[in-house]
């Protein structure tokens, strides 16, 4: 789902929407090295080293602090879909997660992320 089809979705919604959070988006679309034919994110794994694996696009999340939105976006960037989705839904942040595969893009969105959409 694109920015603008988010934001028609969830301005105006007291509760859940935009209206009280904001949204930090942290991908590769802009900020990558590319070598041997593969993308290398510029978000290092601090467990490994290297760069995160390039099959997530992008993450975006949406909570009342920047600051905050911006740390969580990254954390669950290094975690990666499977470990950063289930983080954030055990600790209800609304998180976006957006994939690269074979197949092409793909999305998975926390239960918080799903209940700002209505």
């Amino acid at each position: 789902m694109g920015r603008a089809r988010l934001w028609r979705r969830c301005r105006g919604r007291n509760n859940r929407g935009l209206a009280r959070a904001v949204g930090r988006d942290l991908g590769d679309a802009e900020r990558f090295i590319a070598a041997d034919g593969r993308r290398f994110s510029h978000t290092i794994d601090p467990r490994t080293g290297w760069p995160i694996p390039d099959i997530l696009a992008s993450v975006t999340v949406f909570d009342r602090s920047c600051m905050r939105a911006d740390a969580l976006a990254t954390a669950l960037s290094v975690l990666g879909v499977e470990e950063g989705a289930a983080y954030a839904a055990k600790r209800g942040i609304a998180a976006r997660f957006v994939m690269r595969g074979e197949g092409g893009i793909s999305e998975r969105v926390t239960p918080a992320f799903a209940a700002m959409l209505g």
